[in-house]
């Protein structure tokens, strides 16, 4: 395709020279032939440039006026400035022109050149490229967004299966929700991990296994969830293949069910879609039972483990407690006593009282010494008692301190009663404290099963499912409206774009 003139004026200006220069070429064997023609044209240029000017107002100067009769003779062709004056005499006039005039009197007869070249009808433009836009535009725009609208429109209202929804409410609740005030710490840790749950922790886990695979798998062993969901009263798109594997049914079950939980209250609310009343009504029986039975499995396996922590820490004492024993055992063994503590105490008191033979035979010498002479036997008996004493109570004493002679039979010395009295109260407080927690983790453990036995965890829906009596499903005035918006959006943003890449290729 040609390329379209930026002005109209410069087109007709070279046109003019064109004939005006085959006109004047003396080349031209027929030169002499097309002089008339040329002055023809020449003057009826003029004769439409005086009828504009006329239109406008005024004449311009140096016009002829219309109806009157242009020159004949040869100056007024005589040269090729001269003509190409009244071209641009001519083009200037057109310049002139307003874009849009109104038209011409019927009467006035205009010439071909004017006709073609006059352009007070319309502006110039692109007429071509801007009919490709509006009908791309419109096309676009029933593709995109009407028939997508009419498809949708027409399934919802007409097509579309009714889905009714059976809700219910509940709340996870233990019979033990408090610790007693009884117990002891250690008792109320043990009861902390197994005979209570967290009511928003129980929630959020009940929640969660309604739209798990489990709870799925769970309500299959009751119900028939490939046969309810493939019903013949189910629309075509909203129907469940009765073949597809639990993977797809798992997907399908979460379009079906809504599960939520409302963290300022507590509080879960479920609700289950089906294609016939009773359908959803069953359904949603089927879920409580196997919701309050996973909230079970889960107590029965916190109070099986709290049990078995008791046992266990039961078991850790004991052992404890065993190792102590056999410990204080072997210790009385090596000393040949069965209470070292007894066998102190008599040592001391033997102690005590050969001090106090000591010191009464001291004082009889004493007596005896004044008026009796050294060499008396009643005065030599009384000495060698006195030192026999002596030496008994030294070894006494050497037992109860830094130690004594190894005793017969035995290899090593023995220790004073000091040390060994010392490593004996040791096992002694050692062996005590095994005592004591062995006999609290009898206790922990006795209560932690007698809790285990009277603590339940409950499912408790207060608001149980009803018969729907009126399909809540599908919205179809609103999924016509999200439809339309959809695709109106799609269509928006795709023009956006078609525009843009153009704008950036020009």
């Amino acid at each position: 395709m040609g390329k379209t003139p930026d002005n109209p004026s410069e087109d007709l200006s070279e046109k003019l020279d064109q004939q005006a220069s085959v006109a004047d070429s003396p080349d031209d064997a027929d030169a002499s032939q097309d002089a008339p023609a040329s002055r023809r044209t020449i003057a009826e240029l003029r004769a439409a440039r005086a009828r504009m000017a006329a239109r406008r107002g005024g004449e311009p100067a140096g016009t002829e006026p219309e109806g009157e009769a242009a020159p004949t003779t040869d100056a007024t062709v005589t040269s090729l400035p001269s003509r190409r004056r009244s071209a641009d005499e001519l083009v200037t006039g057109f310049r002139d022109v307003p874009a849009v005039r109104s038209a011409p009197p019927p009467t006035a007869r205009r010439t071909p050149l004017e006709r073609r070249y006059d352009t007070r009808a319309e502006p110039l433009r692109l007429p071509s490229r801007k009919a490709r836009l509006s009908a791309g535009f419109w096309l676009s725009l029933l593709l995109m967004v009407v028939l997508p609208t009419a498809a949708g429109a027409a399934y919802y209202l007409y097509f579309a299966a009714d889905q009714y929804v059976s809700e219910f409410r509940f709340a996870v609740k233990s019979s033990n929700a408090s610790a007693s005030s009884a117990t002891t710490d250690l008792v109320g840790a043990a009861l902390g991990q197994s005979a209570r749950l967290s009511a928003f922790s129980d929630n959020f886990i009940v929640a969660d296994y309604i739209t798990s695979r489990e709870a799925v798998g769970d309500l299959l062993k009751t119900v028939d969830l490939r046969a309810i969901y493939s019903s013949p009263k189910a629309d075509y798109l909203s129907r469940l293949d009765p073949t597809v594997p639990v993977e797809k049914l798992v997907e399908y079950w979460q379009n079906r069910v809504d599960a939520s939980f409302d963290v300022s209250t507590g509080i879960s609310i479920v609700q289950v879609r089906a294609f016939t009343p009773e359908d959803s009504l069953r359904v949603a029986k089927a879920l409580i039972g196997s919701s309050e039975n996973l909230v079970n499995r889960i107590a029965e396996r916190a109070r099986e483990d709290s049990v078995r922590f008791a046992e266990r820490d039961v078991k850790n004492a004991e052992d404890r407690l065993r190792e102590v024993t056999a410990k204080l055992r072997q210790f009385r063994n090596v000393q040949q006593t069965p209470d070292l503590s007894t066998s102190a105490s008599s040592t001391l008191g033997l102690s005590l009282q050969l001090r106090t033979n000591l010191a009464q035979m001291e004082a009889q010498l004493t007596s005896l010494s004044t008026h009796m002479s050294p060499d008396a036997p009643t005065i030599k008996v009384l000495k060698n008692n006195i030192a026999a004493t002596r030496d008994q109570l030294s070894k006494i004493e050497g037992e109860l301190g830094a130690g004594a002679a190894p005793a017969p039979g035995n290899g090593a010395s023995q220790e004073g009663y000091a040390a060994t009295l010392s490593d004996y109260e040791d096992i002694r407080l050692e062996m005590q404290f095994a005592q004591q927690s062995y006999q609290n983790m009898l206790t922990a453990l006795d209560q932690v099963r007698s809790s285990a036995m009277s603590d339940r965890t409950y499912l408790m829906p207060y608001v149980e499912p009803t018969l729907a009596e009126y399909a809540l499903y599908p919205e179809r005035v609103e999924d016509v409206l999200i439809v339309f918006l959809i695709a109106f959006v799609a269509w928006a943003i795709t023009m956006l774009t078609v525009h843009s890449v153009r704008d950036h290729m020009i």
